[in-house]
């Protein structure tokens, strides 16, 4: 049975096809609903405007080559430029994509519809080497395996330097092992292109340098032939070519920007970003980020065949020639994982996306000697993954494997590039009705009022500007819509307060969750939520949107001590200091011994710099709850403008015993 299949070449070119015509097909339908995720625009335009003027230095950091293979299609249309190429590129972004004379979803479906072409090309060579190592039978598993997997279909279907440099990086080191095993010239300066544009994709590609050297020592040592000083040569020979063509896509003028990029992502590496990871918070990153996520991100069927994989490689060791294959294709992705565990900047699976093709060429190998385990074992574990892609589409970058509780679940593991990174902004505007108003924290850079929506924005994490609108005092049903990403506060720490903190939300039930990335809630005439927003609103200086949000509160309440103290710092913010005066006095006749009203009164007397008030108040507050760390800290504040620094520093360090993060 296994010969006639693989005699019969028609069976497995229409097999293949059928494949592939499904893979795009799903990929291509996926994203056409979904809003332009956070870099897409700056990717696209930028490509873009690197073809048409040869301007080099926007967005160095991002290197040039995907984004101008995404964007060449676009050249065709003759899209107008932004006139200020000096404004930040998010805000160039959001102009070239949202303000052209062709829609959005059409430029994007363009870019992604290209990005898809690389997603194409990288299956093919993925089957090819796998054939060439394990036949057609693994090279069909490999397939399988890439077309299905939920994180080539998320990156797949978006534009992404991160992919393009898992496309680069997979077929450079493919040529080089084709090289390395019938060495020919054309086969040389093919790798050396293929090097070259890998360089050209994404800053990370520096790694091929020393993996290069290295599978060039490692494959004259093994084969024992005394050729090692003419692989050198030819690697260092691979180098030069690929910078050549590195520099060319700066069109040659432009390199100086190259080295920029990269200094400027070293930076990065070194600064570190605040990531989210299991309910935990990290400012520099977590050593096992990586190993985390591509445990509870990778289905749990491709999971097994790697174990299978290492099982079977074992069982091969002796033959010298599948050694040497295996060791080729597992190096990769273990040095690609602590290399970027290194890092303290860890954003997302995409980073280590480039393990993934030596994964699926690897897991080849559990058919290279077909038996009857395999037989079995193998059909329910491509069901599996079959099943993984099809209950997660089109959300496929919100997969999570069962670990984690699938899909549903992820954003209680790992949010931003893992989950969320605004790609739902659409989805969201199909489920708003005309007649309901919205409360919109987002975390992403789309354009909402290109979709439709006029929201009032809560502590948006965005790179572009984005028009507030101001929801009316009596809306006849209010939603608060809220990312994953913000949700769990994410780039979010407001001066290490915890007013910014969503964890009330924990008592609310969502009535939508939008491709499992933006929570809606309905808070139409919800106290206890426009308290936690106003307070949020007040908390970032947002006086004018936290005292409208004060201001409902009392049409439904006209008591509420809440609204009464957070209109009066609005007051006092804006020197009407006895209305101010006048509203904390409301609730102290009501409760004599509200902490908070003293408090208060502390702050307006504070502002209106009658220090000596200011003091007596906030000590009444403490009188009657000591353990108010802001309270304390106020009262540091007071005197050390009085110049009272002994009495300054005993509040302070009263209040960091209190709450650490005031430190």
């Amino acid at each position: 049975m296994k010969k006639f299949f693989e005699n019969i070449k028609f069976i497995n070119g229409l097999i293949i096809l059928i494949l592939t015509i499904n893979f795009s097909v799903v990929v291509f339908s996926s994203y056409r609903n979904k809003s332009a995720t956070y870099d897409e625009a700056v990717d696209l335009s930028i490509g873009y405007i690197y073809w048409r003027t040869g301007n080099f230095q926007i967005n160095p950091e991002h290197l040039t080559f995907w984004k101008l293979f995404v964007s060449a299609p676009l050249l065709l249309l003759k899209l107008n430029i932004p006139d200020k190429l000096n404004e930040y590129q998010y805000e160039i972004g959001n102009k070239f994509l949202y303000s052209n004379k062709i829609s959005a979803d059409k430029i994007l479906l363009i870019g992604r519809a290209t990005n898809a072409i690389g997603a194409i090309i990288l299956g093919f060579f993925i089957f090819k080497w796998s054939y060439l190592l394990w036949g057609y039978f693994g090279a069909f598993l490999s397939l399988i395996f890439y077309m299905f997997c939920p994180n080539i279909s998320a990156w797949a279907g978006l534009i992404s330097t991160d992919f393009g440099l898992t496309v680069f990086v997979f077929l450079s080191v493919f040529a080089f092992w084709a090289y390395l095993n019938k060495p020919s010239t054309t086969k040389l300066f093919l790798t050396g292109i293929l090097f070259g544009l890998a360089q050209a994709s994404k800053v990370s590609a520096i790694l091929l340098y020393l993996l290069f050297l290295y599978f060039g020592i490692f494959w004259t040592y093994y084969k024992k032939e005394n050729t090692s000083f003419k692989i050198i040569k030819s690697v260092f020979k691979i180098f030069i070519i690929g910078f050549g063509v590195l520099a060319l896509t700066y069109m040659f003028f432009g390199l100086p920007n190259y080295f920029i990029g990269v200094k400027a992502i070293l930076t990065t590496m070194k600064e570190g970003r605040n990531i989210f990871i299991n309910g935990k918070y990290y400012q520099f990153g977590v050593w096992y980020y990586y190993l985390f996520a591509f445990l509870i991100k990778t289905p749990i069927s491709l999971l097994l065949l790697i174990s299978f994989s290492i099982w079977q490689g074992f069982s091969l060791k002796k033959d010298m020639n599948i050694k040497l294959n295996i060791i080729f294709l597992v190096t990769i992705p273990i040095i690609w994982i602590i290399v970027n565990s290194l890092s303290k900047t860890q954003l997302g699976l995409r980073y280590i996306l480039p393990i993934y093709p030596f994964i699926f060429v690897f897991i080849g190998i559990t058919l290279k000697n077909f038996n009857s385990k395999t037989k079995y074992i193998i059909p329910l574990l491509i069901v599996w993954i079959v099943i993984n892609n099809i209950k997660v589409y089109p959300n496929y970058l919100t997969f999570f494997n069962e670990f984690a509780g699938g899909p549903k679940n992820g954003y209680k593991y790992l949010v931003g590039p893992d989950l969320d990174i605004g790609q739902d902004l659409k989805g969201l505007a199909k489920f708003l009705k005309p007649d309901e108003e919205l409360i919109l924290s987002y975390y992403g850079n789309a354009k909402p009022e290109y979709y439709g929506l006029k929201p009032q924005y809560l502590c948006i994490v965005s790179e572009a500007h984005n028009e507030n609108y101001l929801n009316s005092i009596h809306p006849k049903r209010r939603l608060f819509a809220i990312s994953a990403s913000i949700m769990q506060m994410l780039n979010l720490r407001v001066n290490n307060s915890n007013k910014t903190d969503f964890q009330w939300l924990k008592k609310y039930n969502p009535i939508k969750i939008i491709g499992n990335t933006i929570f809606v809630y309905d808070i139409t005439n919800d106290i206890n939520a426009y308290e936690h927003i106003a307070e949020i609103y007040l908390s970032v200086k947002l006086l004018n949107i936290a005292e409208r949000e004060y201001q409902r509160i009392l049409l439904l309440d006209p008591t509420n001590e809440k609204a009464l103290l957070g209109i009066s710092l609005f007051y006092a913010e804006n020197n009407l200091y006895e209305k101010a005066i006048m509203n904390c006095k409301k609730v102290l006749f009501k409760n004599p011994n509200s902490y908070e009203a003293y408090n208060v009164l502390g702050q307006i007397y504070n502002l209106e710099n009658k220090l000596q008030e200011a003091i007596k108040y906030l000590k009444k507050s403490i009188v009657i709850n000591p353990n108010q760390a802001e309270v304390h800290f106020n009262l540091a504040l007071i005197y050390m403008k009085l110049e009272n620094y002994d009495f300054a520093k005993k509040e302070n360090a009263i209040a960091q015993s209190l709450e650490p993060s005031n430190k």
